[in-house]
């Protein structure tokens, strides 16, 4: 219209001045509208329908080979689902696995993994020792307690044992410092006087994982140690007892015969001829009590009343299976064949002792 309206005038200048140049497609239109416009129009339609036609082959972002495998339900929930009663399962059940269960007649194995959380036990990278720091390799007895027993647990399940452990992580038994042993004392409380933390939280450690053995009701307890003492030159293997208990010769038996295993195993490493025997816990040091002396290992020994601890009530044995303060010891320990070696053996010892006494 503009261009029309300036036309009229006589040009862009009015009267007299020249036209404007035509537009390609001047004249020759109806109603206003060029013949290029409608070309174009036509184009862009064109273009598009390819563009759409594209879009919705099957090679296309929106095709049908295009689309991506999304799992189903039934790849992703539990075969709780996938019922055909059309009953609705209860949601408690979904992804809440049943508890395990012993078989009829099957025995039950308690490892517990000596020390954790708080207490590291032995500690190589513990730099204040006499003889001073200790050579590779930094380890600690927790760490190597805790992974032994995942081997043993292993192997004693192939051999159709039902096996619980006392702690499957590196943290303690007792992680919230509670009151487990209801003496009215807990390392989360005001510590009463004469009294220590350690003391206080290990007690109630000692007891929590007491409880977890006799609650499984567990046929024999296996508790899995590094030896230590300050002077670094002695090596060796043992295996601890409590003959003090209403089974007391079955302790002994248990420790004898996983002790036999180990050194028969040792024999022909750099640690044969080192074995220490199966030991009756009152021949070692007692264990040290601020309200008197714990005369036996609080973990298979009697009732401690000093300590409020009450006992485990099935038999049971400490392995000690090298010492983590020798150097040497340590280096052949950290290898994971020899651990193997290890732990076959205690499966062995722990099988021949179910010969004798039969689960029940």
């Amino acid at each position: 219209r503009w261009r029309d309206s300036v036309a009229a005038a006589g040009g862009a200048g009015g009267p007299g001045s020249p036209g404007l140049p035509d537009l390609p497609g001047d004249g020759g239109g109806s109603g206003g509208k060029r013949s290029g416009n409608g070309r174009l129009l036509i184009f862009g339609i064109g273009l598009f329908a390819v563009m759409a036609l594209v879009a919705f082959l099957p090679f296309g972002p929106f095709g049908g080979e295009g689309e991506r495998d999304v799992p189903t339900p039934s790849a992703t929930l539990p075969s709780i689902l996938d019922n055909d009663s059309g009953d609705d399962p209860d949601q408690d059940d979904i992804n809440q696995p049943a508890d395990p269960q012993a078989g009829d007649d099957q025995a039950i194995v308690c490892i517990d993994p000596g020390h954790g959380g708080w207490d590291t036990g032995r500690n190589r990278s513990d730099q204040d020792v006499d003889g001073g720091p200790f050579s590779l390799p930094t380890v600690t007895e927790a760490e190597i307690n805790l992974g032994m027993s995942y081997m043993l647990r292993a192997r004693l399940e192939e051999l159709g044992y039902f096996v619980v452990m006392t702690r499957e992580s590196g943290g303690s038994v007792n992680p919230f410092l509670e009151d487990i042993n209801e003496d009215g004392q807990s390392a989360n409380r005001e510590i009463p006087e004469g009294a220590t933390l350690d003391q206080v939280r290990a007690r109630d450690e000692f007891q929590a994982r007491i409880n977890f053995c006799n609650e499984a009701q567990a046929d024999v307890l296996v508790s899995l140690h590094v030896n230590g003492i300050d002077e670094r030159a002695v090596r060796g293997y043992e295996v601890l007892y409590t003959a003090e208990r209403e089974f007391g010769q079955q302790n002994e038996l248990l420790a004898t015969l996983i002790y036999r295993q180990m050194d028969t195993a040792m024999r022909d490493t750099e640690m044969g001829g080192l074995g220490r025997a199966a030991v009756p816990d009152t021949a070692i040091d007692s264990v040290p009590d601020d309200d008197g002396f714990a005369q036996h290992l609080i973990m298979t020994g009697p009732a401690f009343e000093e300590g409020s601890i009450e006992p485990s009530l099935m038999p049971g044995a400490v392995i000690e299976c090298a010492f983590l303060t020798n150097d040497l010891d340590a280096a052949w320990l950290v290898q994971t064949d020899n651990q193997h070696l290890l732990v076959d053996a205690y499966a062995r010892g722990i099988a021949d002792y179910f010969e004798e006494y039969p689960a029940t």
